[in-house]
């Protein structure tokens, strides 16, 4: 099974909750921050710490997204 790689960027603000958790495919060639309608992420709204936390989760396979 091929390895899911994840992102983290900012999504859609400029507040401490305006991380997202992207597929690194779909934001390949993207700045820091990503608007929205560029890309939908896989969970939004997050804080950096619980964007690491979904990241760490998908890598592992504890949550799956799906192909």
């Amino acid at each position: 099974m091929k390895k899911i790689k994840i992102s983290i960027k900012k999504y859609g603000g400029d507040d401490s909750l305006s991380y997202g958790v992207f597929r690194a495919e779909d934001v390949k060639g993207m700045g820091s921050i990503v608007f929205c309608g560029d890309a939908s992420p896989i969970f939004a709204g997050c804080s950096r710490h619980e964007a690491d936390y979904y990241k760490k989760k998908i890598e592992s396979g504890e949550i799956n997204i799906g192909s």
